[in-house]
């Protein structure tokens, strides 16, 4: 029999998870549940099922997936749980990033790299509901006696709103910068425009600083309109990953980049507003960029410059140094253009496609490498690498 250790790791994987953002060399990052290390055989970094097939690799601070297999799913979450990671990043086929996203997502892991659809949230709200539902001991006669007395009750008033297990005051900031406006998954929360401002202050604090609320995060700015304080976790995050490093003071463009799906507990009320605990809910967590604004419109121009292509290349570069790479790969795209097709008008189209591309990477900060240059390869060898010429063949039987 093979030995397993032979196995080629550069096969085809079902995908990969890390800790995002990445922290490596992170002592837990070693921890394995005794559960899981009982369930495989373990060799070095690498994990096998009892007929030697390799389940997944262990980097640390990436799990490298080779299947699909459920239980294999169950273990990489396991150990994401027991190393604390909070947030991960998934990469592979849809169907591996969908398993990984539910499992992870069932334990309040926030997972990036897997936009779930609204059936997909329904269903996973469906199961943690039955899962936080505690079993019921009462007679059925008594239980509908009860939930008749609470119906009455709702009826009674504004008293009735508070049936709702999570009102707008026991929500955390999930989805917005208006604090009072949480919203559960698969709710049609748009895009807010951004706001723009000078940067007063922020920091960690209870929502709404309210001290009974859970822990969030606030940026407060000075907009034309007046001082406005926007809410979310994830600000903490914007502000230390700023590419333009926004301090306070600074005029800030503070902007919603998007959402992933979370699991947070909410605190549950009876019908009289009492506390009874707490329920799992899948929300929405917006995430935020925070940046200077002159960084911005400097990006916008920088973009501008290569989208419309009006300004020599000669001009660009001495003007922005670092937008070699870009015109660079403009320049190779005229030239990879030239061999696509004879037809001007569709080389043209196919450079402007190019320009757009490489513009708008621009504008969200990527920067443009040059290319590496290829290594000299000598013709006669380059030839040769598939055997040698009919040619050079009949040269060595003379």
């Amino acid at each position: 029999m093979a030995n397993p250790q032979d196995q080629n790791d550069d096969a085809d994987d079902a995908g990969s998870v890390g800790e995002h953002p990445p922290v490596p060399s992170k002592p837990s990052n070693r921890i394995v549940p005794d559960a899981v290390a009982q369930r495989f055989l373990r060799i070095g970094d690498r994990y096998f099922f009892a007929d030697r097939t390799l389940a997944f690799v262990d980097h640390g601070d990436r799990l490298k997936v080779r299947t699909h297999n459920l239980e294999v799913v169950h273990s990489v979450v396991a150990i994401m749980e027991a190393r604390g990671w909070q947030t991960i990043r998934v990469t592979g086929t849809k169907e591996f990033r969908q398993k990984v996203w539910h499992e992870a997502t069932m334990r309040g892991i926030g997972v990036q790299g897997y936009e779930p659809d609204p059936l997909e949230m329904h269903q996973l709200q469906r199961t943690l509901d039955r899962d936080s539902k505690p079993p019921s001991h009462e007679p059925a006669r008594d239980r509908q006696d009860k939930r008749g007395k609470q119906d009455k009750r709702g009826k009674q008033g504004k008293r009735g709103k508070r049936d709702a297990i999570t009102t707008r005051n026991d929500a955390p900031e999930l989805s917005g910068p208006s604090p009072n406006d949480p919203e559960p998954a698969g709710s049609r929360t748009g895009m807010r425009p951004p706001t723009v401002g000078v940067l007063l202050a922020h920091a960690a604090a209870p929502y709404q600083f309210d001290p009974e609320q859970r822990l969030s995060y606030y940026v407060r700015v000075e907009t034309e309109v007046g001082e406005r304080t926007l809410w979310g976790t994830d600000l903490e995050r914007a502000i230390a990953e700023s590419r333009s490093d926004a301090q306070v003071g600074d005029e800030v463009v503070i902007a919603q980049r998007g959402a992933r799906a979370v699991t947070v507990r909410v605190p549950a009320r009876n019908a009289e507003g009492e506390l009874i605990g707490d329920k799992k809910l899948v929300a929405q967590r917006t995430t935020w960029s925070v940046e200077k604004a002159h960084y911005l419109e400097t990006l916008e121009r920088k973009a501008n410059l290569l989208r419309t292509g009006e300004v020599s290349p000669v001009d660009v570069v001495s003007q922005f140094p670092d937008l070699t790479g870009a015109v660079v790969g403009v320049k190779l795209a005229e030239q990879f253009a030239q061999r696509l097709t004879p037809d001007p008008a569709e080389q043209a189209r196919v450079v402007q496609a190019i320009r757009t591309g490489l513009a708008n990477a621009i504008a969200q900060g990527q920067q443009i490498k040059l290319p590496e240059q290829r290594a000299h390869q000598n013709p006669v060898h380059h030839r040769n690498r598939g055997g040698p010429s009919r040619e050079e063949r009949q040269h060595s039987r003379g």
